[in-house]
């Protein structure tokens, strides 16, 4: 739809965004990106693993990180 491009746009700015933080191993700085697109994509495979790898690495929270984890496996075979 007209009114889907933008926010897609959007997403995928901000997903580059966060990417570019994990490429440089800011997590804390990645974190509350990653929240954010999570929220509007949470079916995302690499929104979902960003998220898991921050909260992995940033609160050293194993049990809430898998579960970002097994879902961005999900859409592999």
């Amino acid at each position: 739809t007209l009114f889907a491009q933008p926010k897609n746009k959007l997403l995928k700015k901000r997903l580059r965004q966060a990417k570019k933080q994990l490429s440089y191993e800011n997590y804390q700085l990645a974190l509350p990106v990653f929240q954010d697109l999570w929220k509007l994509d949470s079916n995302n495979t690499e929104i979902n693993f960003g998220l898991a790898k921050c909260l992995y690495v940033v609160r050293l929270n194993k049990q809430e990180s898998f579960k970002y984890f097994k879902k961005s496996l999900s859409d592999y075979p």
